[in-house]
């Protein structure tokens, strides 16, 4: 069984949210607070008609997710302080509340003769999700069916950044949040734009030496960053949900700031084994905190070669001079 999302004025109807909530902002003039509604009552109908069970209510934000386990993961990610600093997720659990059934729902089924099960014909990316056959042309299309199918209440990222260091301040943070690692897939120049194609990099079952994967089943997390080389400003659209391997800040790469930090202790005497001890006090949602003499060693080795090659580069450009 198919589904249609319908339009809660009129009797416009989408197999897709994202085309509903333009309808609404040209056609209706909806603002901010209107899609937000829209999207309350989208996740209540989704989890009322889909799984017969009634959606749950963030008591933090009044954020309406379609399942418990959602709820979970919104709280983890948007509630980071307070999941902290109170008693933990069992608090923030016992404040949120299941919604009361809607009124009118936005979910409406759609006759189909095609087989639930059947596999689409085009495309070169599958669902990993077991039992679902569906093919997809791109990473984007991919997360757009787990946004529609499986991690309902989810959305793809679309931000713009005036630089890059705007974007990359915003990249570290989200990578941390998220427990996020990447692998540059390909780039391609546009005429003055750069376009840059990033992969999880731990897509498939992840193994703790190294980046192996067992299998070839896609994450459908993926990240797409657009760089106009003459304005320096950046578009990036892209999704921060995984599948089908385990969430570990221990095999997430040091980010720019998190390696500042090791250099500084390291500048200031310290030794590898109280440099570990003291980047243990950052918790076990930071990267430091499962940081190795070895990786100290490797750290401190690139560090020395980046320098030799840079005096060596300022010698034969200074030699060059004269």
């Amino acid at each position: 069984m198919e589904y249609l999302i319908k339009c809660p004025i009129c009797e416009y109807s989408s197999k897709k949210s994202a085309n509903v909530i333009r309808h609404l902002e040209s056609k209706h003039k909806a603002n901010s607070t209107h899609i937000d509604e829209f999207r309350r009552r989208l996740a209540s109908s989704r989890a009322h008609e889909l799984r017969g069970i009634r959606a749950w209510t963030c008591g933090l934000c009044g954020t309406t997710i379609p399942s418990k386990l959602g709820l979970e993961r919104h709280i983890y990610r948007r509630h980071r302080m307070e999941y902290a600093t109170r008693e933990g997720k069992s608090l923030l659990m016992r404040k949120a509340y299941a919604e009361q059934p809607i009124e009118e729902s936005l979910v409406l089924p759609q006759a189909t003769t095609a087989r639930p099960n059947m596999r689409r014909t085009t495309g070169c990316v599958a669902c990993p999700v077991e039992y679902c056959q569906y093919l997809f042309q791109t990473r984007a299309n991919l997360a757009e069916h787990f946004t529609e199918h499986h991690y309902l209440g989810s959305q793809l990222e679309k931000h713009s950044f005036a630089s890059e260091a705007e974007f990359q301040t915003w990249l570290q943070e989200k990578d941390e949040q998220t427990c996020t690692a990447w692998k540059k897939r390909s780039s391609r120049d546009i005429g003055g734009r750069i376009v840059m194609y990033r992969l999880c990099r731990h897509e498939g079952l992840f193994k703790s030496s190294g980046t192996t994967s067992t299998n070839g089943k896609p994450c459908p997390a993926f990240l797409n960053v657009l760089t106009n080389e003459l304005t320096g400003k950046v578009d990036v659209i892209g999704y921060y949900e995984h599948f089908g391997h385990h969430k570990d800040h221990r095999y997430r790469f040091l980010n720019d700031q998190e390696t500042a930090i090791i250099f500084e202790l390291a500048d200031a005497g310290y030794s590898n084994p109280e440099i570990v001890k003291e980047c243990m006090k950052y918790g076990e949602t930071s990267r430091l905190s499962f940081l190795s003499c070895q990786d100290l060693s490797y750290l401190i080795k690139r560090r020395k070669k980046l320098r030799e090659y840079e005096e060596n580069w300022r010698s034969v450009h200074h030699d060059h001079t004269y």
